[in-house]
């Protein structure tokens, strides 16, 4: 990632680890935006799964996980999520 998106997604992981549940959601989520903007699907990835560890059935995590497998043709990890 470029410097400000690198910061803004360090700053969003910091974020994640605290407050309460739908705080460190939205900035999973934020934080999987800037890494998939800044074409970084592996940190993308990462966030998306830690959304879904904390909400297992939030629908644009799930979505946002299943178009980074898709797109990486990972599938046997589509199949997990699936």
């Amino acid at each position: 990632l470029e410097g400000n998106l690198a910061g803004a997604a360090q700053a969003l992981g910091e974020a994640a680890k605290h407050g309460g549940g739908a705080q460190r959601l939205a900035a999973l989520l934020e934080q999987a935006a800037l890494y998939e903007q800044g074409g970084d699907a592996a940190g993308a990835t990462r966030s998306f799964e830690a959304a879904l560890a904390l909400s297992p059935h939030h629908v644009a995590a799930s979505e946002g996980l299943l178009r980074l497998l898709r797109s990486a043709e990972d599938w046997a990890g589509l199949a997990e999520v699936l």
